[in-house]
């Protein structure tokens, strides 16, 4: 501030020498003869731009010093509004329709999603949404990875923590392949059951697993059994996420009685839509066998597999 103060008195000194100069030079001293016309006007135009540039020093010294004495104004960030405390549990669900038409769900569900997630894409077109939820390994996720490589079809892995700590090269090859790596939970919760820091806490950790380990931030969560309640939707929002349930799934989930590719294929097959979200488990046996020929004869009907990260 000093040497700002410094600097614009010196260039006003300087700018009304040139001033007094040019007066001078204009009326000419007593007793001595006035120079030629022609150099006369040289100097003057010399003179008169040397003012000028002076004077646009001057104004610039003076901005900044009113930009420097005036104090810096910031307007702060409305805080973040935690939401009440809310156990009430909500379980997904959804009402297929064998006309090939996108399901219904309750009202309600709708509501609390609009503005923090989705469980459709968009329904006028042919495309799909495929994801699997990870909850652990069983044996079938390098096998799935294969078959969706090989059709150059790209998912969503929605991975919990305990499968990114104990399957770390599955992790990285889903994100290396452009998988999208979803929020599953840290320990797979019932989330509504949880006050609100753990419920943060149990999105994070995962969040912060992946991060480590692929370099990749997470945009999408998906409650475990699919319960949910406004409040975990509201805190999920608030960490940045996309919460993401589904329009198609069947009773895939157990190792120990599985349906078989027939009945797995055929139940795609039937209940398929436009902007479908389908949910598969990473631990059946029926999917990873029946997935090739899904993709194959979806895409012969002209459906297109698409990425969650293209749902606005």
């Amino acid at each position: 501030m000093r040497r700002l103060v410094i600097a614009l008195l010196c260039v006003s000194v300087v700018t009304n020498l040139v001033l007094g100069a040019f007066l001078l030079r204009d009326h000419g001293f007593a007793g001595t003869n006035p120079l030629p016309d022609v150099e006369l006007v040289v100097q003057i135009e010399q003179m008169e731009a040397a003012i000028t540039a002076l004077e646009q020093q001057r104004d610039d010294l003076l901005n900044r010093l009113r930009s420097d004495s005036e104090p810096v104004v910031t307007v702060p960030s409305a805080p973040v509004q935690e939401p009440a405390p809310d156990q009430t549990i909500y379980d997904w669900y959804f009402v297929r329709s064998k006309e090939h038409r996108p399901p219904a769900t309750d009202t309600r569900y709708v509501s609390m999603l609009d503005g923090r997630g989705f469980y459709l894409g968009p329904a006028t077109q042919k495309e799909i949404y495929l994801t699997f939820d990870a909850g652990y390994e069983n044996g079938y996720t390098a096998r799935i990875l294969d078959t969706l490589r090989d059709n150059g079809v790209q998912a969503a892995f929605f991975v919990t923590g305990g499968y990114v700590q104990l399957n770390q090269e599955l992790v990285l090859r889903m994100a290396r392949e452009g998988h999208t790596i979803g929020n599953h939970s840290m320990n797979h919760p019932s989330m509504p059951t949880l006050d609100n820091n753990r419920v943060r806490s149990e999105i994070d950790t995962v969040h912060q697993l992946v991060k480590n380990l692929t370099g990749k931030e997470m945009k999408h969560f998906r409650p475990p059994y699919g319960q949910f309640n406004g409040r975990v939707l509201e805190l999920a929002s608030q960490q940045g996420y996309t919460t993401v349930f589904w329009s198609m799934a069947y009773r895939d989930w157990d190792v120990d009685n599985q349906p078989g590719a027939e009945a797995t294929y055929r139940h795609v097959m039937d209940y398929v839509h436009e902007g479908a979200v389908i949910l598969l488990h990473n631990v059946s046996s029926s999917n990873a066998e029946a997935l090739a020929r899904i993709i194959k004869d979806l895409k012969a009907q002209g459906y297109r597999f698409a990425s969650l990260e293209d749902v606005k």
